[in-house]
């Protein structure tokens, strides 16, 4: 037998061996596909799907008998504080590979509470990768590699047998191939799309922007120079210049919004359980009542158990996908401006490490109900958010604590510092909160420090 043919031989086993291995991918993920979708009720219980989603897991390769899988582990974070996600995936050194939150699958996965429990379990636990389980599977990453301050969404999977995403999956998170990082090359380039797509919607915005807007009018300024400069600024003056992309023109043509300023907070919608409409939460106002905006645009004290909560996102977000009307949202903004008048909050326009106040005060503005916005809202909140909750979690059990809406505690925590959600998240997870703060109240540096630290 010469040397080629041992060296067809070779490159024959070799590529049986890829053959089989993609056959058995296909069939593992198979396996899951059935374990968690098909071989299971929609109104299932959270402990029984939780089962599921640990038989799924060790199709893997990994097993809860090697304590390499663990379920619900109660860990402690701060001096009082302690965190218990559903299940987590173990390293040989006992390094917490990947966090998993589960989720019915009648639940609604796109509501923030649950993606945000999964980042701050990542992040407490200092996980790489995050899995949040129910009607589909998303994949979240949160490693060196990450190029967002926020965990990183890479994959969402739905349950389907012929899924290429749910083959290449199986082919990462096998235990052999996980723990020999095969999936480097895979991540870097899914990473390269997501930074792409980040610089696409960068230029989009600056496409669409006032600037380009004047840049656009002075080159017609320049380019017809032979009619003369009061020719050219007579022809121009009442030129419109319009720059929108189609997913723009549909909030602009289905909803006047005119020149009003868009709530950068998330508005909190409920749904109807019969009907399926949304409406816009305010308060809580009896243990089984709550206050809401209905589509009709009008303010109803209502019981609770008629609905259910949907979702949490920006008023840009609801309008572009028509999940409230204009009504709704008409009289939304109504009910901030009063909130606002009452609580007065402090305006001040942020620069990167610097802060001027319209007034001074200490944040001593005291709300409705006499609660003041340093003291009362923004350190607590801060401090558990520090202690691994999200700071939905963390807005609602302030909101709780005090006895007021969680708008209102949203607003103090973000237009009351002429700031937004994000820039307040980002603020909190890199720790520049603290000094933001001290500029912002600068005759209660020595609370600051004391609560929060130096």
């Amino acid at each position: 037998m010469t040397h080629n043919d041992f060296e067809k031989a070779a490159n024959y086993h070799h590529l049986g061996e890829l053959i089989m291995q993609s056959e058995l991918l296909k069939t593992i993920w198979a396996e899951i596909c059935f374990i968690l979708s098909e071989n299971i009720n929609s109104n299932v219980s959270e402990s029984i799907y939780e089962q599921a989603v640990l038989r799924a897991i060790e199709k893997l390769g990994w097993s809860q008998f090697r304590k390499e899988i663990v379920i619900q582990p109660s860990l402690q974070i701060g001096r009082q504080g302690s965190i218990r996600p559903d299940i987590v995936i173990y390293g040989p050194e006992k390094k917490a590979l990947i966090v998993i939150e589960v989720k019915r699958p009648s639940e609604d996965m796109a509501k923030d509470s649950a993606i945000g429990q999964l980042k701050s379990y990542m992040r407490q636990m200092k996980a790489d990768f995050g899995l949040l389980v129910g009607i589909e599977l998303r994949v979240f990453y949160d490693g060196n590699l990450n190029p967002q301050t926020e965990p990183l969404l890479l994959e969402k999977i739905a349950f389907d047998h012929n899924s290429s995403a749910g083959f290449k999956f199986i082919e990462i998170f096998y235990k052999n191939n996980f723990l020999e990082n095969k999936y480097i090359s895979s991540l870097k380039e899914t990473i390269g799309k997501f930074n792409k797509n980040r610089e696409v919607k960068k230029l989009r915005k600056t496409l669409c922007s006032t600037e380009t807007k004047d840049k656009i009018f002075e080159f017609l300024k320049n380019e017809y120079t032979d009619f003369g400069h009061d020719i050219i600024e007579t022809a121009i003056e009442n030129l419109k210049i319009e720059l929108s992309y189609d997913s723009d023109s549909v909030k602009l043509k289905d909803y006047d919004i005119g020149h009003r300023k868009l709530v950068p907070d998330p508005i909190h919608l409920y749904k109807n359980k019969s009907s399926g409409e949304k409406f816009i939460f305010i308060e809580n106002i009896e243990t089984d009542k709550v206050r809401l905006i209905t589509p009709q645009g009008e303010i109803k004290s209502l019981e609770i158990n008629f609905f259910e909560e949907y979702a949490e996102k920006s008023e840009a977000y609801l309008l572009s996908h028509k999940l409230i009307t204009k009504k709704q949202i008409d009289l939304y903004h109504s009910v901030i401006e009063d909130e606002s008048r009452r609580n007065q909050p402090v305006k001040r326009k942020y620069i990167r490490g610097k802060v001027s106040s319209r007034r001074s005060g200490g944040g001593r503005a005291l709300g409705s109900k006499g609660y003041e916005n340093l003291k009362d809202y923004l350190i607590p909140v801060i401090k558990l958010m520090k202690e691994g909750y999200s700071h939905q979690d963390a807005f609602h059990k302030i909101k709780d604590d005090l006895g007021v809406k969680y708008n209102t505690v949203s607003a103090q925590c973000t237009r009351g510092l002429d700031i937004n959600t994000d820039q307040f998240v980002s603020f909190v997870g890199s720790g520049e909160i603290v000094q933001f703060l001290k500029n912002s109240f600068p005759d209660r540096i020595e609370l600051i420090e004391y609560e929060l630290g130096v």
